[in-house]
């Protein structure tokens, strides 16, 4: 957390931790003990299928528990030398899965 103090001081820009829970999402991310307490905002995304829905667990200067449902819908963005389309994709808003349906 230390070297991440470091780098937004020098860089005056936003430093974002990226992780994952194990088997059971419930115990929280994997071998990050201290980061829950170091971070400003902590955020989880939850998968249903194909329904997504993120959530704030903790925000220092706001409410926790903002749940925002959406999906990933692909679009073509571009075609390669071979014809081949080139996709990205784009979030489409929907009401908040519920919690317990999994990652």
């Amino acid at each position: 957390m230390e070297h991440c103090k470091r780098l937004h001081q020098a860089t005056r820009t936003l430093v974002l931790l990226v992780a994952h829970s194990g088997k059971k999402s419930s115990r929280g991310v994997r071998r990050c003990s201290g980061t829950k307490g170091a971070a400003g905002v902590q955020i989880e995304i939850m998968r249903s299928s194909a329904d997504r829905a993120i959530s704030t667990n903790k925000q220092k200067d706001g409410m926790d528990g903002g749940e925002f449902g959406f999906r990933l819908r692909t679009v073509v963005v571009d075609q390669d030398e071979d014809g081949e389309d080139v996709t990205s994709c784009v979030i489409e808003h929907i009401a908040a899965v519920p919690k317990n349906q999994g990652k």
